[in-house]
């Protein structure tokens, strides 16, 4: 919880090898982390992610590419780490108050973590009943107090409970996204460089919630001097079928910063709302030229290109409709004691 918050670990460990679950479940739980090196070391083989075959590699290049697209979202809580000293990767007990309840949730979550605000990370570190095919299940998952969508199932799940016997395909690490989340993202890149600067995206998880996303060079330490450049943005549900998201102008400045981009808003949700409406609050404008559609649980919103460190916008969802919990996740009061 203090110190040097970018820390990371040899993917695959610098022993061992040959083992293609060990060394995929490795790639895949490291993509929510810092840092991810892969070191061959003393091991039976190299740990390229390509080493163990089409299968490992089709699998450790689907989470490198969550990885890079995660950038801005883990650059923004590296600076949250460095100036206000949130840990990047976080116990499930991080802010809770109760000395006996913090705990309890550390006693129950040795083997699972928050990564910022957003995620919990429950990686498959152990052999629960894995088949030939390394497909296994994972049990013990607590779930901090709130909702959190289930990725691969886009439902909620009622925090504040153990999830057990979740299903753990060899391609599938089960991790949660918290209710009210703004996640800040790009698409996936080999290297910083080939990021295209004009475009700006976020992933969002209605509810309530706000997120300083923060950049600056990437190269150079400007940063200390205070190049660098933070955008608020904020959301709400005022009604529940009525969703809001704000967007702030962007302060600050460094050299090379792109200050026309597109946005782009990704909005879980469960089905076409009656209508979105963008408008810039600086001029006070509605944005026409706005587009947006439902497909597959997911509303896209594209916003076109303007100076972002000039205008600050309003996108009103009318008609949300919220995505539910999962039918085996509800709680519904308490159980009573059974009838023999």
């Amino acid at each position: 919880l203090s110190g040097q918050p970018n820390v990371g670990s040899d993917v695959d460990g610098i022993f061992g090898g040959k083992n293609l679950p060990v060394n995929v479940r490795d790639y895949q739980w490291k993509a929510f982390s810092p840092i991810e090196m892969n070191m061959d070391g003393w091991g039976a083989n190299e740990k390229y992610p390509h080493a163990l075959g089409d299968r490992a590699e089709a699998i450790n290049r689907t989470y490198l590419k969550l990885k890079a697209s995660l950038m801005p979202y883990t650059y923004s809580i590296a600076y949250e780490a460095a100036v206000g000293g949130q840990p990047m990767l976080r116990p499930l007990s991080y802010g809770v108050a109760d000395g006996a309840q913090r705990q309890k949730i550390d006693n129950l979550t040795k083997d699972e973590y928050l990564y910022g605000p957003a995620f919990v990370v429950a990686p498959i570190y152990q052999d629960t009943r894995m088949d030939e095919e390394g497909n296994d299940i994972r049990n013990g998952i607590y779930l901090p107090e709130g909702r959190w969508l289930d990725p691969y199932t886009n439902r909620f799940i009622e925090g504040d409970c153990i999830v057990n016997s979740y299903p753990a395909p060899l391609d599938c690490l089960p991790y949660f996204v918290r209710e009210g989340s703004i996640i800040p993202y790009t698409a996936p890149h080999n290297q910083p460089r080939d990021v295209d600067t004009s475009q700006r995206a976020y992933e969002i998880v209605p509810g309530p919630c706000q997120f300083v996303q923060y950049d600056d060079d990437g190269t150079t330490d400007a940063y200390l001097r205070g190049k660098g450049v933070k955008t608020v943005i904020e959301s709400d549900m005022p009604s529940p079928h009525v969703f809001v998201v704000w967007i702030a102008k962007s302060t600050g400045m460094y050299d090379g910063f792109e200050t026309f981009k597109q946005t782009t808003l990704r909005i879980h949700c469960d089905g076409n709302p009656r209508g979105v409406a963008v408008k810039n609050l600086t001029s006070g404008k509605q944005l026409k030229k706005t587009k947006w559609n439902y497909s597959h649980g997911m509303l896209v919103v594209e916003i076109p290109k303007l100076d972002v460190t000039r205008n600050t916008l309003q996108v009103v969802v009318d008609g949300l409709k919220p995505l539910p919990n999962q039918t085996l996740a509800e709680k519904t009061g308490t159980l009573p004691t059974p009838q023999v």
